[in-house]
């Protein structure tokens, strides 16, 4: 099958001030310039029950009735689907997307948050279209990635071996039952071209277990971590020089608090240290994760330099 070509929706989202936000669209197949000023649709108290409903265990109760993530998502993403592509921004969604249809391309949705930390951490990728009843983030046409703007390209990286992704499969007691043997069979057929020319190789966790994660992580390279059916984390190391350099490193945002970070940021480490490097080192910055420094810092990792910038004024 070819690979589908892609055209961009490049949508800036900045804060405003006095607590309302504008989205504005830098590119797209039916140029640029659209913009819509906008408020989050819910308050910090509703808010914080519907993440609380996508992530049942931050809450230590056990559910006994019906799942509740569903309504909570399309609650959740369509409030923000409308907030964000409001007025003449749907326009020009929609309009992109008939224009990309005809061509036989795919349309990516790209988000740059950087301008509006206060929201960026939010799961941005359940926006959901009550129009069509449907999350672009899950159609191959429509894929959903969050935008960093860099003032220089990247350096090329050069790769060595395969991608190396570890899978873990559970079906916990407390949600609706997943067939995990369906789902591996789904990622072996999903990717068994790739691992056949062994640009994949593709693991299973024996037990689904944080301790038997990190018994894994302790003995074997991973590059991407995969839970029940879903990409849950990655880390990439830029191993060019004798000084390696963390550049990324996370976990989804639904995977947070589940005690995994600590296990494969721990792998992350003792792998760049078995490379025998001078130093290893990262970036972060208060945009990041509140919780990022401190984890960093109980790795092992001492601050070395610190420093202040001012973001642009916004513009009048």
């Amino acid at each position: 099958m070819a690979s589908r070509r892609y055209e961009n929706f490049d949508l800036l989202v900045e804060s405003a001030g006095d607590g309302t936000f504008r989205s504005r669209v830098a590119a797209s197949p039916v140029g640029a310039g659209a913009s819509a000023t906008f408020a989050m649709p819910f308050d910090a108290t509703g808010l914080e029950n519907l993440l609380l409903k996508l992530d049942p265990g931050r809450s230590q109760m056990r559910r006994a009735t019906a799942d509740p993530r569903p309504k909570a998502s399309t609650e959740l993403g369509g409030a923000m689907f409308e907030a964000v592509f409001g007025e003449e921004v749907l326009l020009a969604w929609t309009r992109s997307q008939d224009a990309t249809r005809d061509a036989g391309e795919g349309l990516r949705l790209r988000l740059q948050l950087t301008d509006a930390p206060e929201i960026a951490g939010l799961p941005w990728e359940l926006l959901f279209d009550r129009r069509t009843n449907s999350y672009p983030a899950q159609s191959e046409r429509t894929p959903l990635v969050r935008y960093l703007e860099v003032p220089h390209p990247p350096r090329p990286l050069t790769v060595d071996g395969p991608l190396r992704i570890l899978v873990v499969l559970s079906s916990p007691t407390d949600l609706p039952e997943l067939d995990v043997e369906a789902e591996w069979r789904r990622m072996q057929d999903m990717l068994g071209t790739r691992v056949a020319s062994g640009a994949v190789q593709l693991d299973r966790l024996p037990s689904p277990t944080t301790t038997e994660l990190a018994a894994w992580l302790r003995s074997h390279e991973v590059h991407v971590l995969h839970v029940d059916g879903v990409p849950a984390g990655f880390a990439e190391l830029d191993c060019r020089t004798d000084e390696i350099e963390l550049l990324q490193f996370g976990l989804m945002h639904e995977f947070i608090g589940q005690g995994l970070g600590k296990y494969f940021l721990q792998w992350t480490i003792d792998h760049a240290w078995s490379l025998s490097p001078r130093r290893l080192w990262l970036h972060t910055c208060t945009l990041d994760h509140p919780n990022a420094l401190p984890n960093y810092q109980k790795a092992g990792f001492a601050i070395c330099k610190e420093e202040t910038k001012e973001r642009p004024p916004e513009p009048v």
